[in-house]
């Protein structure tokens, strides 16, 4: 937007305005709008500035202690960029250690459902029998959401794990 910002300061300024690190103020929020059980997870990004593995890692464990925190209220997935390298394990520790019940994938992001990036962690569900929610269509970055996030790339992914439940999410325009 030609903005000249410091990532830094923002990063602080959306931490202090919209960061909700017990759940409390998202359960006041699901109340008012008549929500009583969404599926609730990170998303991550691992091409943007600022968003390492750390971040990544921290982000999905806030998730899963708000979902622990409130068991009858959420169902936690975690939210793993698959091009991270570290990406499998990040993915285990979210399901062995913080108790988060799938993945949610947003190749709109840029990648596609079926890399062999994405593969891997698919994998691991498979393994786990857990369960993939993945974004389709319109996203973050639209110009691409078309070519990474479109419901048929997921044909080929049900046909390699036909036993795994996947939940294809934001399907229009």
């Amino acid at each position: 937007m030609g903005l000249d910002l410091d990532f830094n300061a923002l990063v602080e300024e959306v931490n202090n305005t919209y960061a909700d690190h017990t759940g409390e103020r998202l359960i006041e929020r699901m109340d008012t709008a008549g929500i009583d059980f969404p599926a609730f997870c990170a998303v991550d990004n691992s091409s943007l500035r600022g968003n390492t593995y750390q971040v990544a890692k921290s982000l999905n464990q806030t998730v899963a202690s708000i979902a622990q925190a409130f068991l009858d209220r959420f169902m936690a997935f975690a939210g793993i960029d698959p091009r991270r390298p570290e990406s499998p394990d990040l993915l285990k520790l979210c399901l062995e250690e913080f108790g988060m019940k799938g993945l949610k994938l947003h190749p709109d992001h840029g990648y596609y459902p079926n890399s062999p990036e994405a593969y891997r962690m698919l994998e691991i569900l498979q393994h786990y029998k857990r369960i993939l929610l993945t974004h389709t269509g319109p996203g973050a970055l639209l110009d691409k959401a078309g070519k990474y996030a479109h419901p048929l790339l997921l044909d080929e992914v049900a046909v390699d794990f036909p036993d795994m439940t996947i939940i294809v999410a934001h399907m229009g325009q």
